[in-house]
């Protein structure tokens, strides 16, 4: 009876973690993350599927090996990166980079999370992910050069605005030259605020484009974290919010500098949660052991 009665627990048990491991699976693959763990002991480099979608292979085509992974990245990487995760397991401290890497599909931003494990002090693996950023970091070129295109832009109004103002002052024009003067400054106001409403436009439908894929991301994990998970699982995920949440954090930032520029910058007055507050300040400065 007892081993029936356990048999029936590991099974009901075995079901509940095969749940959990769709709903994992399905929330990393909506955020195209990939998870990755290095045995630092034998060097062996386990990929997820997303992994491998992120670095356009197939498993059958790398070896799983450290050394693998390390090919992928740009000689202006390597070292650095290879740094930075001695640096992490040594200090024990979570590793937060971005890597540039080759891959047939070209040149990719990879933003990397990783976290030394150890056993009898001593580092024995480590699991981390890869989070896909080449989108959000060519959109955000992209935005620049448009910024600097219209800055140049009005640059180019202004002086000529400011050209026209002070020849309008020192000559001596008739009545009709005036006029002809006054219209073209005229002109010139409607080309500067059409080009300031154009800048803000283009980086508002940016900014909530970016936005909005990222808002499901962050609702998909936290539909996760409401559900029993392991320790390990639950560390993942919030790693997952967390980048989420940092990339939202940019795309307010861009929003509210915009509402600063159209004068309708408001501040509100809210109810928050002090401890809640304190908490996630205090966890963005934890070092891990």
């Amino acid at each position: 009876y007892q081993l029936n009665k356990f048999n029936l627990v590991m099974k009901n048990r075995n079901k509940e973690i095969e749940e959990l491991n769709s709903k994992l699976n399905l929330a990393t693959s909506v955020a195209n993350i990939g998870i990755w763990k290095w045995n630092i002991k034998s060097n062996e480099y386990e990929w997820d599927d997303n992994m491998l979608q992120i670095y356009g292979v197939n498993k059958k085509d790398i070896e799983d090996k450290y050394s693998s992974w390390l090919n992928f990245l740009t000689d202006e990487c390597k070292i650095n990166a290879q740094t930075l995760i001695d640096n992490s397991i040594e200090n024990k401290t979570l590793l937060d980079t971005i890597i540039k890497i080759n891959t047939k599909e070209g040149l990719k931003h990879i933003k990397v999370y990783g976290k030394a494990f150890y056993e009898d002090g001593k580092p024995s693996y480590m699991v981390g992910t890869n989070f896909d950023i080449t989108n959000i970091i060519e959109s955000k070129l992209e935005i620049e050069q448009q910024k600097e295109l219209l800055e140049m832009n009005l640059n180019s109004l202004k002086y000529e605005k400011e050209r026209s103002q002070v020849a309008l002052e020192e000559a001596q024009v008739s009545e009709e030259e005036a006029v002809a003067s006054q219209e073209q400054l005229t002109v010139l106001n409607e080309q500067l605020i059409h080009a300031n409403e154009a800048k803000s436009e283009f980086l508002s439908n940016m900014s909530h484009e970016i936005r909005t894929p990222l808002t499901g991301i962050i609702g998909i994990v936290d539909i996760l974290l409401d559900n029993k998970l392991d320790d390990k699982t639950n560390e993942n995920l919030f790693m997952v919010k967390n980048s989420a949440n940092n990339l939202k954090n940019i795309i307010n930032d861009i929003l509210d500098y915009l509402k600063i520029q159209a004068g309708k910058f408001e501040i509100k007055h809210s109810k928050f949660d002090l401890k809640e507050l304190v908490d996630g300040t205090v966890h963005m400065f934890k070092v891990y052991k």
